[in-house]
């Protein structure tokens, strides 16, 4: 049997951003068990987070509890329709006798009557049928066991929640881009509403989890490791009983800093700034915004030979460009700087200078 597997990216505003965090890109692994074309042939889908806060508890969910399986019968689109007995109840009010559906069954590990199982369901919202899904964190009670102490120990929390995750350096040397642990990694939360600050420890498999915090709103500030750096972070909640994941990926830190310089009395803060390879200008690894004296930090940077763009945008309110423009200040490309960056160096004193026909 030969597996195949197939990687979407789509930019979309997910259901489980947390707090303030901007949109991301969320994955849709598809894999195909059996050869291209068979009968025979399935295909396994599940979405995934990448940098971004999920939950980890039951905040999505329509129900999650434990049960024990009564009966398996046949339903259409070759799934299952199942009877249960609840057990154990962390969210929603299952009942003996309740009868729930698959979707992609055959993804599921193999359930009969008889077995015991932890069930996370959400409700179709055409059939309004309870739904367990692949990928839903349900299973076995047996392969389960560390989900259903999790869930365990959040029912008991008061008015506090769980922050937990990986923090991992991807490597992209010799063209393939490998996972590492960043190990012995602090990272810190700082609650809004008197600023305290909370740290925890990455350990040798770069995960990290802050002990129950109360709830209320906090910054995520994971790049206090010189050398590397990571675009996640920012505002998000922690809710009573909640438990929020974040998945860190971080990369070598090469850094070109400056300063747009506006004719006089154009404000010179809250500019998008982006850098583009000099042989690719399709490609915008990094981004900015200009503070109030005009500068810019662009964090992330693999080594390279790249140009810095300030172009015009039909989204932004009050001045604008009329001509995308280039450092140290010209409208053509051809005619532009070309910064080198070496691998975790810093460029700094990078200029754009804005001509006064350039602003509307």
């Amino acid at each position: 049997m030969l597996l195949h597997r197939f990687l979407f990216l789509v930019p979309i505003l997910s259901s489980c951003l947390v707090g303030d965090f901007v949109p991301l890109l969320e994955g849709q692994i598809t894999i195909l068990h059996g050869d291209l074309g068979s009968p025979d042939s399935y295909s396994c889908s599940v979405s995934g987070l990448k940098g971004m806060g999920s939950d980890c508890g039951t905040k999505y969910d329509e129900m999650v509890f434990t049960a024990k399986i009564l009966s398996v019968a046949p339903a259409p689109n070759d799934e299952f329709r199942l009877t249960l007995r609840p057990q154990t109840i962390f969210k929603g009010t299952p009942t003996r006798g309740m009868e729930i559906l698959t979707a992609q069954r055959r993804c599921l590990p193999e359930m009969k009557t008889g077995d015991s199982w932890l069930f996370s369901l959400y409700r179709d919202k055409e059939s309004k049928e309870l739904i367990v899904n692949y990928g839903s964190r349900s299973g076995p009670e047996a392969e389960e066991s560390q989900q259903i102490d999790s869930l365990r120990r959040l029912a008991g929390l008061d008015a506090m929640g769980i922050v937990k995750g990986r923090a991992y350096l991807e490597d992209e040397g010799n063209d393939e881009s490998r996972e590492q642990p960043s190990v012995n990694h602090t990272i810190v939360l700082t609650r809004a509403e008197d600023g305290r600050k909370f740290k925890a420890l990455t350990d040798q498999k770069g995960e990290f989890e802050f002990n129950p915090l109360p709830a209320g709103k906090y910054d995520l500030d994971p790049n206090t490791k010189p050398g590397i750096w990571t675009m996640w972070s920012g505002k998000f909640d922690v809710e009573p009983h909640g438990c929020t994941d974040f998945d860190l990926d971080f990369h070598v830190d090469g850094e070109i800093a400056g300063k747009i310089i506006f004719p006089g009395g154009v404000d010179p803060s809250t500019w998008e700034v982006e850098v583009t390879p000099a042989d690719e200008p399709g490609v915008v690894p990094a981004s900015a915004w200009t503070d109030e004296t005009g500068r810019f930090v662009l964090h992330g940077l693999k080594p390279g030979r790249y140009i810095l763009v300030f172009e015009k945008t039909d989204m932004r309110k009050g001045p604008n460009l009329r001509v995308n423009l280039f450092a140290p200040g010209t409208p053509d490309r051809v005619n532009a700087q070309v910064i080198v960056l070496g691998k975790a160096t810093l460029v700094d004193g990078v200029e754009l200078v804005v001509p006064r026909f350039a602003i509307e």
